[in-house]
């Protein structure tokens, strides 16, 4: 594990782009506590990710305060800054990969309204329950929806399965046209969450994914 701690004036050093940030986060005569969170492992095509008590230790140690900014170049899924929201510490970061882009500006949009996703969530398995039903003799190549461009989907999913996560999907996406978009994100979100190993031929390993045979699985 690697962490870095940087603290300088705003007005003396932190150049334009510590300005701009002290600007929109009404730092100027505050420090900006930039924390960068790096889990090296060269020989992983993927980077391991670290839980929530690791940032809660780190801010802890570096005697965070509400006045302080955390940046986290690296967000993945945004468990720094899931964690500094529920300390109301202002927080960036940054991802390049687009789904856990996704999943982080996804699970820091706590500006949801209950009863609006209750309304959303009974709408979408009712119109769920209406297209299951009148799909029920389709296979998936004969459904009104496309198919995940997937090598070999089936090795991925059962027919039936995947038949259920497409038209859910779509009742997804049909019933949120009329709500904000963090609607639909957060249940779609939902939805990514079950497909492995939930859903998915597959059981997960340490490091690797493991195809299993589930075609007797309810």
């Amino acid at each position: 594990n690697l962490s870095f701690r940087y603290e300088w004036p705003i007005s003396e050093s932190a150049g334009e782009y510590g300005e701009t940030l002290a600007e929109e986060s009404n730092f100027k005569n505050e420090f900006i506590v930039w924390i960068l969170i790096s889990i090296l492992s060269l020989s992983l095509r993927l980077t391991p990710s670290f839980g929530p008590d690791l940032v809660k230790h780190i801010l802890d140690s570096f005697d965070y305060r509400e006045t302080n900014t955390v940046l986290d170049p690296f967000a993945g899924a945004s468990t720094t800054l899931i964690e500094c929201q529920l300390l109301n510490i202002k927080s960036y970061g940054f991802e390049i990969n687009l789904f856990l882009y996704f999943v982080g500006k996804t699970s820091t949009a706590w500006n949801i309204n209950v009863n609006t996703l209750k309304k959303v969530s009974s709408k979408t398995f009712s119109l769920f329950s209406k297209l299951k039903y009148k799909y029920a003799k389709m296979s998936c190549e004969e459904l009104p929806y496309e198919i995940p461009p997937i090598h070999n989907v089936y090795r991925w999913w059962r027919p039936d399965v995947l038949k259920d996560i497409i038209i859910l999907k779509s009742a997804i996406e049909e019933t949120t046209k009329e709500y904000e978009e963090k609607y639909k994100n957060l249940f779609v979100l939902c939805l990514a969450g079950v497909l492995v190993p939930d859903l998915t031929n597959v059981t997960l390993g340490r490091l690797q994914l493991h195809f299993i045979d589930k075609t007797d699985a309810k």
